[in-house]
C-alpha cells in the first residue's frame, strides 16, 4: 500500500512537471526571455565591429600615406605607414573574430525561433502526451518500445528548451564575470578610434595651392609641408603609440567574443547534453 501510494504521488508530480513545460513551451516564455541577452550581444558585436573597421579604413590610409623627399635633386619614397602593419593585421583579424561572434549569435537566435515556431510547439504537444500515456497507461505498450517512445520524447523536450537555457545561463556568466572587462576595453577602443581620426585630420589640415596666390602664400604652404615631412617620424610614432595602446583592449576583447560567443556556449551545450542523457537513461520516467 506504502509503494503504490508513493507511486501515484510521483505519477502526480511527474504529471504536473509535464503541464508546466506544455505551458512554458506554449507561453514562449522561456524564448522570450533569451531573446533580449540575444539581441543585446548581437548589438554589442555589430557596433564593435563598425568601431573597429572605421579604426582599420583610418590605418589602412596612414599605411598607404608616401612621403616625398629629394635630397640632392634626387627623389627618394617613403612609407612610414608600414611600421604600423602588426598592428593593423591585429586590427583586421580582430573583425574577422567579431563577425564570427555576430554570425554565432544570430545562429541561436534563428535556433530559438525554430524552437517557438508552430511545428516544434506541435511536436512538444505529442512528447508530453506520449509521457503521459506512458505514466498512467503503462501497460498499453511493451516495454521495449515504451522505453524507446520515451527516451525519445525527452530528448525532444531537452532540445526543446536547450538553446535557450544555454543563452540564459551564459547571459548570467557573461554579466557577473565579462561585462565590465568588455565596457570598458571597448570605451578604450572608441577612444582610441576617435584620437587616430583626429590626428590623421590634423595631418590633412595644410593649405592646398591657390592659383592666385602670393609669394608670402606659398612660402607658408611650403613651410607646412616641409614642416610635415620633417616631423613625419614623430608623427608616425605617435599613430603608433595609440594604436599599440588599442592593442592591448583588443586581446581583451578578442577574449570576451570567444568565451562568451563560442567556449561558454558550446561548454553549457555540452553539460546541458549530459544531464539530458543521464535523465533520459534513469529509470524515474519508468517508474521503476
Amino acid at each position: 500500500m506504502h509503494t503504490s501510494s508513493r507511486f501515484s504521488l510521483l505519477r502526480w508530480a511527474l504529471s504536473g512537471l509535464l503541464i508546466i513545460i506544455l505551458l512554458l513551451a506554449f507561453a514562449r516564455t522561456i524564448d522570450k526571455l533569451a531573446d533580449k541577452p540575444l539581441s543585446d550581444s548581437f548589438d554589442r558585436a555589430l557596433i564593435t565591429f563598425g568601431v573597429v573597421r572605421g579604426i582599420n579604413a583610418i590605418v589602412s590610409v596612414i599605411q598607404g600615406t608616401e612621403i616625398a623627399i629629394e635630397p640632392a635633386g634626387v627623389g627618394v619614397i617613403l612609407k612610414p605607414g608600414e611600421i604600423l602593419d602588426p598592428i593593423n593585421d591585429l586590427i583586421e583579424r580582430f573583425s574577422w573574430i567579431v563577425l564570427l561572434a555576430a554570425t554565432s549569435l544570430g545562429m541561436q537566435k534563428i535556433l530559438i525561433g525554430i524552437g517557438a515556431a508552430f511545428l516544434t510547439q506541435m511536436v512538444v504537444l505529442v512528447a508530453v502526451l506520449v509521457l503521459l500515456v506512458s505514466i498512467w497507461q503503462p501497460g498499453m505498450l511493451n516495454q521495449r518500445w515504451r522505453a524507446i517512445t520515451i527516451r525519445l520524447s525527452l530528448l525532444l523536450l531537452f532540445l526543446r528548451f536547450l538553446i535557450p537555457a544555454v543563452v540564459l545561463v551564459n547571459d548570467v556568466v557573461y554579466r557577473s564575470f565579462l561585462n565590465d572587462r568588455f565596457e570598458h576595453s571597448y570605451a578604450m577602443l572608441e577612444q582610441v578610434g576617435e584620437e587616430v581620426k583626429s590626428l590623421r585630420d590634423a595631418e590633412n589640415m595644410v593649405p592646398a595651392a591657390k592659383a592666385d596666390e602670393g609669394l608670402l602664400d606659398t612660402i607658408s604652404r611650403w613651410y607646412a609641408q616641409t614642416t610635415q615631412r620633417i616631423n613625419v617620424e614623430a608623427r608616425f610614432k605617435e599613430y603608433e603609440a595609440r594604436l599599440t595602446k588599442a592593442s592591448e583592449h583588443i586581446i581583451d576583447l578578442i577574449v570576451v567574443f570567444m568565451l562568451q560567443t563560442i567556449i561558454f556556449p558550446l561548454l553549457f551545450l555540452w553539460l546541458g547534453l549530459k544531464t539530458a542523457r543521464g535523465l533520459i537513461n534513469g529509470t524515474l520516467w519508468t517508474l521503476e
